[in-house]
């Protein structure tokens, strides 16, 4: 329960946490492109009442601190949103480049391939063993068909996945649409049926973009932008409170988010690479939603790990692109919605080689990065052994 706050300084620090951080996770979600902006909203709102709630019955806020607050908040939005003095260019982006013929081998999962097979190919020699280390987009909407090839072709036995709870809850949701309006169409008892997890897989759910992640973002903020962001939230308005960190978020660009991600997200990598080191886990399946950028990060990681060529890293990483084509204009209209421009809707050549960069000149080696996550040197080790192809 929430202790009553004796200081203005407290009050700040109990509302940022229950409130600004919270939220923050689900921003983490929409600047990625991963969520449906009503849903989301509807959530947020119920969110904002529940916490206004406790803490006032629970005396955290006093009914003066209350009428304090909400004038601040009317001076606050009184103030039009400062204007962006980094001037926005028409984007030059063009469509999407199509790296590779490769087409995911599911109808209803995109962007899935098995990564140590493509970097083998793209290198033009086996490095990795194939058949363990598969990427994709989410697995929400497979098919029955492609829900039983997962098991018994690919034999996958653990799920990584990447995403946040709210990603998770309104997929959920969205399924549960899906099967109420297409009620007139004729549907088997197993695709009715089937759960949002498949059967015979272990699933490890790893919120990539945490509470550190979100804290990193924040520290972007101006003390006005800060405030204006948090009273916004307080108040529902949460697009709109959003938009006050998309022009950091522009500035950072996805070069920016990955060095940053690497080195805030410690304590997710290291879940991760728990996972990784049991080998009852294997063949492993890794994704968020998209299949691109959190789950781009894990596999440039192991990649890095195993010596892959940085060239054919990259060339994996770019397929991404346009794997997602099918669903590119949906995204891009998400982004707008929040103040985000297409650079986060592609994968542009550079990512890979300013991300391995990062690491050799802030930490020395993958290995030693790993080490400075929590992992073990005997949970590396047992990664690389994994999935070294066996004629190295």
């Amino acid at each position: 329960m929430l202790q009553p706050a004796s200081s203005s300084r407290e009050l700040l620090r109990t509302v940022v946490e229950c409130v600004t951080l919270d939220c923050f996770n689900d921003y983490c979600a929409i600047q990625l492109g991963t969520e449906d902006a009503v849903e989301s909203n509807k959530n947020f709102d119920r969110k904002v009442s529940q916490t206004w709630f406790s803490l006032v019955l629970d005396n955290t806020v006093s009914g003066n601190t209350v009428r304090i607050l909400a004038r601040l908040s009317t001076i606050l939005f009184a103030f039009p949103a400062r204007p962006d003095s980094r001037k926005r260019q028409k984007s030059s982006l063009q469509p999407p480049v199509m790296v590779d013929t490769l087409q995911s081998p599911l109808k209803s999962v995109l962007n899935f391939r098995d990564a140590g097979e493509f970097a083998n190919r793209a290198m033009g020699m086996k490095r990795v063993k194939t058949g363990l280390l598969f990427r994709s987009a989410r697995l929400d909407e497979a098919s029955f068909q492609d829900r039983q090839r997962l098991v018994k072709d690919y034999g996958i036995r653990s799920v990584i996945d990447l995403r946040t709870k709210t990603e998770h809850m309104e997929q959920a949701q969205k399924r549960d649409a899906n099967i109420k309006a297409s009620a007139a169409i004729p549907h088997t008892n197993d695709q009715v049926a089937q759960p949002l997890k498949i059967s015979d897989m272990a699933y490890h759910k790893i919120n990539f973009n945490g509470s550190s992640f979100s804290r990193m973002l924040m520290s972007k903020l101006s003390w006005f932008e800060f405030f204006r962001l948090v009273f916004l939230m307080l108040c529902g308005q949460r697009l709109d409170a959003i938009k006050i960190i998309a022009p950091h978020m522009e500035d950072m660009g996805l070069v920016g988010l990955a060095k940053s991600s690497l080195d805030v997200c410690k304590s997710e990598v290291k879940q991760v690479f728990d996972v990784l080191a049991d080998q009852q886990s294997w063949p492993v399946l890794v994704h968020c939603t998209q299949g691109k950028d959190r789950t781009g990060l894990i596999v440039m990681l192991l990649l890095f790990l195993l010596g892959v060529d940085e060239a054919a890293i990259d060339e994996d990483y770019r397929l991404s692109e346009s794997e997602l084509a099918p669903e590119r204009e949906e995204r891009l209209k998400e982004m707008q919605s929040i103040g985000l421009s297409e650079q986060f809707a592609v994968c542009p050549v550079g990512v890979v080689s300013t991300v391995h960069s990062h690491i050799k000149e802030k930490y020395g080696t993958t290995e030693k990065y790993l080490e400075y996550t929590g992992v073990s040197k005997e949970a590396i080790e047992t990664v690389k052994w994994i999935l070294t192809a066996e004629n190295l």
